[in-house]
């Protein structure tokens, strides 16, 4: 209820109660922003405007620029690595990502997983011969740095 209240000549204000207003079941559903079921294209367009919006966080862009997505449901998506590390990399910013969607989608029941593809994983040398030609491979001054003290067995 609203009050009306004179406190100075020429000065009228009105206080309103702090009563909570009962809303109509059926105006709040009206007027509430509607769930968007998430679809693959949703995803790929959200997920790149997130990038860019976190562009001046390097360690965020560089974490989450080279993922797969895939939409599994309307409610649940799946990032997908290579990394077997990268769980526990993304694990900090997992619900950064997960609210930053739900906003956009007006989807609070929207769940995101992260998944290791283990089918590509990488092979590691074992052998000295190997190990020293995948270096080389890498850096080729270390052929140079070899000669320069044969005494180091590299």
């Amino acid at each position: 209820m609203a009050r009306v209240v004179t406190s100075r000549p020429f000065t009228t204000s009105i206080r309103l109660d702090k009563e909570p207003i009962e809303i109509h079941p059926e105006l709040k559903a009206a007027i509430a922003p509607q769930a968007t079921p998430l679809t693959q294209e949703i995803l790929e367009r959200l997920w790149k405007s997130m990038l860019d919006e976190h562009a001046e966080e390097g360690n965020f862009l560089a974490l989450l620029g080279s993922v797969r997505l895939r939409c599994d449901d309307g409610d649940h998506f799946s990032i997908v690595a290579d990394s077997p590390d990268f769980e526990q990399a993304v694990a900090p910013v997992k619900q950064v990502v997960v609210d930053y969607l739900r906003q956009r989608t007006h989807n609070e029941q929207l769940q995101g997983r992260v998944e290791i593809n283990v089918a590509k994983k990488v092979e590691t040398p074992y052998f000295a011969g190997q190990k020293y030609a995948d270096m080389l491979a890498q850096n080729p001054v270390l052929e140079r740095m070899r000669k320069l003290f044969p005494h180091i067995d590299l």
